[in-house]
């Protein structure tokens, strides 16, 4: 699906064994890319995020990969590589939106890219590491491959648009 969406959720990731958080997916079997520009947010909180995410299934403590920005601060990339484990991230330089993110998922393999203009693309590296390297994460198909926002807070609602969203399976 190709197109604008507008998300509102709340909710948080960090160090958490389970996901709070708002996901707009689509099932996918195989190879993918999904790019979206996160071209705004409201920034109710200070820990608000927007973003991409691949999970092994929609359960709150399912396997997962993901990619996403806050508003003026840093990018960042975690995972969860088992059921029931700790969601663990790290981040890079900082990022303003709108900024364009592309999640590349190849096997078991998941990367994270980052572009101001959608056309010259940048490997988002985490802060441990000094150079780019694909993230694996064992998944099985089909996967649940889309956009996520939380607010970092139950109480709160965020809201984020991602535009130019495209999502490809070809090999």
């Amino acid at each position: 699906q190709n197109g604008t969406f507008t998300i509102t959720g709340a909710g948080k990731l960090g160090d958490l064994t389970e996901d709070q958080l708002h996901f707009v997916y689509q099932t996918i079997n195989g190879n993918f890319t999904i790019i979206a520009r996160v071209a705004s947010m409201e920034e109710k909180t200070e820990f608000a995020s927007a973003g991409l995410m691949v999970r092994n299934s929609l359960d709150p403590n399912s396997q997962m990969f993901n990619f996403y920005v806050r508003p003026e601060e840093l990018g960042y990339m975690g995972s969860r590589k088992t059921v029931g484990d700790q969601f663990s991230s790290g981040y890079e330089e900082k990022r303003g939106i709108p900024i364009y993110l592309k999640l590349v998922g190849n096997g078991d393999d998941f990367s994270g890219y980052y572009s101001i203009d959608g056309i010259n693309w940048s490997p988002s590296v985490f802060n441990d590491h000094d150079t780019f390297e694909p993230n694996p994460v064992e998944m099985n198909d089909p996967v649940y491959v889309g956009m996520f926002v939380y607010s970092y807070t139950d109480n709160t609602l965020e809201t984020a648009t991602f535009d130019h969203v495209a999502i490809d399976t070809t090999p």
